[in-house]
């Protein structure tokens, strides 16, 4: 084999696995968009407890007499 065709052969080569690779990036690509919005859509809609839960009959720290007795 000459020269030029062993780098002609390692050219095809490298050309497929770039190939594969862009393939496979935009395949990821994909699947992170997707599951962008999926996170996105159940965020928007999620219960976020925005103040501290204070429980009934509490004292001005939040402690109750079951807190105090155990």
């Amino acid at each position: 084999m000459t020269a030029l065709s062993e780098a002609t052969e390692m050219r095809v080569n490298e050309k497929d696995d770039s190939d594969q690779t862009v393939k496979e990036v935009a395949a990821g690509n994909n699947a992170i968009e997707s599951a962008v919005k999926v996170l996105k859509e159940f965020c928007d809609d999620a219960f976020v407890q925005t103040s501290r839960y204070v429980p009934p009959d509490s004292d001005r720290n939040g402690k109750t007499v079951e807190d105090c007795c155990h």
